[in-house]
């Protein structure tokens, strides 16, 4: 996880040093949100991941999208229903020429 993050934000990781490390430091005091999707495929990366860089991190919020609830310190979960997919008879179709 710590590289994808690392990469989205061009931040390089410095030798015999955690990467982790490195993007605590890059992201410091900076306010930002970061948003990640698809989560559940590695629930237990992400807050690791997460519950370091939102203790080290006063301005950091994260947005997090997972079919499963991360269990993450803070975590504040909202459902959002599945969005609906309109009746084939009433797609708009383009004509052909």
């Amino acid at each position: 996880m710590p590289q994808t993050v690392a990469q989205a934000l061009g931040v390089r990781g410095q030798p015999d040093r955690p990467l982790l490390e490195t993007l605590s430091d890059h992201l410091g005091s900076k306010n930002m949100l970061l948003v990640m999707d698809n989560c559940e495929h590695l629930v237990e990366a992400v807050v690791g991941m997460v519950n370091t860089l939102l203790d080290s991190c006063p301005g950091l919020r994260v947005l997090a999208a997972s079919r499963e609830t991360l269990n993450a310190a803070g975590e504040v979960n909202w459902v959002v229903p599945s969005l609906s997919v309109p009746a084939a008879a009433k797609r708009r179709t383009r004509p052909t020429s």
